[in-house]
């Protein structure tokens, strides 16, 4: 079994991003890896530990196929922490999610996403499906609508290192 870990920045102040996680009217707009979308009608989201949320992930080429998420909120800290645990499909007990949001630059925010236990061959697809949403996430914070999240964080990336 493996350990996930994802780090990101988003152009955004921690507080946004964290109201991205927890409100449902946002969290619908940028979660999912590509070719999927989360209904909003589907999103329950409930900030009190040991409160379940859930949602439902639907492709977007053939809606008949979906995927259930549900997970028991562990431990909240306002614009700062969220950690879930939902139960495993693997066999290994439940699989934690952790996201660590930390001020960083100039109103921008580290995000540091851990999921695991993780089968080893689950942690790439795993992996570019959370870079996919975060590039979604960093779209809709910036109140643009991307076409292609993933090549257009990376044309910001190299702009941004030139």
């Amino acid at each position: 079994m493996a350990e996930l870990k994802v780090e990101h920045v988003s152009p955004r102040p921690p507080q946004e991003v964290f109201a991205a996680w927890t409100t449902p009217e946002l969290f619908t707009t940028w979660f999912g890896p590509q070719g999927w979308h989360v209904p909003l009608e589907t999103i329950s989201i409930d900030t009190r530990v040991g409160e379940v949320n859930s949602f439902v992930l639907v492709q977007k080429d053939n809606p008949t196929i979906t995927s259930q998420v549900s997970s028991t909120l562990d431990a909240i800290e306002e614009g700062r922490l969220l950690e879930w645990s939902e139960e495993s499909p693997f066999e290994t007990g439940p699989v934690h999610l952790r996201v660590e949001l930390a001020e960083h630059g100039d109103n921008e925010t580290k995000m540091t996403i851990t999921q695991q236990p993780l089968p080893e061959e689950y942690v790439e697809n795993s992996t570019q499906g959370w870079e996919y949403s975060l590039a979604k996430l960093d779209g809709m914070l910036l109140g643009k609508v991307l076409s292609n999240p993933i090549e257009t964080k990376k044309a910001e990336d190299e702009r941004n290192n030139q």
